[in-house]
């Protein structure tokens, strides 16, 4: 089994970008030949995408297929952080070179693949064939977020009495990256781990499975390597490719850690008033001193990086907001952001409510 850790792009701390981490694992299967399965990463200003595709077929061709496909609409993901204008850029790709290209190949464009787009605001999915994305809350909320592009998905429990039309329906492509519109998808806010992956996944374990690794497996990586050990101890013979997203500034999921009172501590961002009037909230929590470290820990990454890029006063700025959050204070300044804490009634899961604010 292959692993690919992850990811801690250099941006700024106060955006979500920064408090991603990735793991990913692929694996041949039993009986492929070829790993035709493939992911991707791309981290572009304040975004970040990341793609699994999956090559149909057993051959070079279908694995150069997948690679280039989540090639080009990881980039573009990245740039544009939009996921489904993703996948038509990467369709256009595919027939320019299919056309034009200096190498006598034509391209099998059978080729399933999801994308997700991680910007400031909001995480977009979109998707064109039988790769899945699925995403947990912190809260302990589990959901497949795509719908295949099969027969199979589309009639599910129609088949069960003709086994052998349910395994052709199951792998049949009615969309693709060669033809057809993509599925989009918007990930909830409070999402706290996000899982991508081909069908040689999910077609030996169920969602209750999937979720449950997800839910109770340490670390991103810990996570990835379980799914696909699980797969393949259940018989997995095709190709596999998982890549488990998840936002460290998030308090991981834990079944002992209910919260009663409803009440939790909301850690939040003010943007520069030249571009931006609204809070951006960061992180939430039920324990106020929990939430108050972690607003500490977001303004000294900020520090450093500030060390780094030789801004010596906003270094100093940060270290002062630091010993200030200590003293007790709830609210400080830190170069063009203000960061507050206070306690809020607002659920993780709900998205958060622009609140406008002059600044004072």
């Amino acid at each position: 089994m292959n692993t690919v850790t992850a990811l801690r792009p250099l941006v700024r701390p106060d955006l979500r970008a920064a408090r991603i981490v990735a793991a990913s694992a692929t694996h041949i299967g039993d009986v492929r030949r070829v790993q035709a399965d493939t992911i991707a990463a791309v981290h572009y200003g304040t975004n970040l995408a990341f793609t699994v595709a999956d090559g149909a077929g057993d051959d070079e061709r279908s694995a150069a297929v997948a690679a280039d496909a989540a090639h080009e609409a990881t980039g573009h993901a990245a740039w544009s952080g939009e996921a489904a204008d993703a996948l038509l850029y990467a369709r256009g790709e595919l027939e320019y070179w299919t056309w034009n290209g200096p190498f006598d190949v034509w391209y099998d464009r059978t080729c399933a693949i999801v994308t997700a787009a991680i910007g400031p605001r909001h995480t977009t999915i979109g998707w064109l064939g039988d790769c899945r994305a699925y995403q947990l809350l912190h809260t302990g909320q589990f959901r497949q977020l795509t719908i295949d592009h099969n027969p199979g998905e589309r009639y599910a429990g129609e088949w069960d009495e003709n086994p052998v039309a349910k395994i052709r329906a199951a792998n049949t492509l009615e969309r693709h990256i060669g033809t057809g519109a993509p599925g989009t998808a918007i990930a909830d806010p409070g999402w706290w781990r996000l899982m991508l992956c081909s069908d040689g996944l999910y077609k030996h374990l169920d969602n209750n499975q999937i979720g449950e690794i997800l839910k109770l497996t340490g670390t991103a990586q810990d996570a990835a390597d379980k799914l696909v050990m699980t797969a393949l101890t259940d018989g997995g013979r095709d190709n596999i490719a998982v890549t488990v997203l998840e936002d460290s500034g998030l308090s991981p999921y834990r079944p002992e850690t209910a919260n009663p009172s409803g009440e939790y501590w909301r850690v939040q961002a003010f943007g520069d008033g030249k571009t931006s009037r609204m809070w951006e909230t960061i992180t939430y929590h039920h324990k106020p001193d929990v939430a108050r470290q972690r607003l500490i820990e977001t303004i000294r990454e900020r520090a450093r990086h500030a060390r780094q890029v030789g801004d010596l006063a906003e270094a100093d700025t940060a270290a002062d907001a630091v010993i200030a959050l200590r003293d007790g204070v709830h609210k400080v300044d830190v170069g063009r952001l203000t960061y507050r804490l206070h306690p809020t009634r607002v659920r993780p899961t709900d998205p958060p409510v622009p609140e406008r604010h002059d600044r004072t």
